[in-house]
């Protein structure tokens, strides 16, 4: 005699049937390109008061570049199709930016220190 006797299946069809589409979901599923992420050649010299930070991007426009500076860090990045380029530099606390320029692929940032 059998210990528990069911008088409707446990698992039915429909189940299967989900669990075979989510699983083939999965298994099709490309997997998400990730950018490669590109540290550019930068060169830091400091001058008294000052702090010039130079930075190759050649091959990418001046729009697509952004220069964050807060607090200790100033972080230089821009978003390609094909990589993201990512820089960052530590600085003194209280720098402020007093000039930048980008010319032929080269960016040139200039930084006050405090005293």
């Amino acid at each position: 005699m059998p210990l528990a006797v069911f008088k409707q299946p446990v698992l039915n069809r429909t189940f299967f049937a989900q669990l075979f589409r989510e699983l083939m979901t999965t298994i099709t599923r490309k997997p998400k390109k990730r950018k490669t992420i590109i540290d550019p050649p930068t060169g830091i010299s400091e001058n008294g008061g000052s702090i010039c930070i130079i930075s190759q991007l050649h091959g990418i426009p001046e729009e697509d570049i952004r220069i964050d500076l807060e607090k200790r860090q100033l972080v230089i990045s821009a978003l390609m199709p094909e990589a993201i380029v990512k820089r960052e530099v530590l600085v003194p606390e209280g720098s402020r930016i007093i000039r930048k320029k980008f010319h032929d692929g080269i960016l040139e940032i200039i930084l006050e220190t405090p005293q």
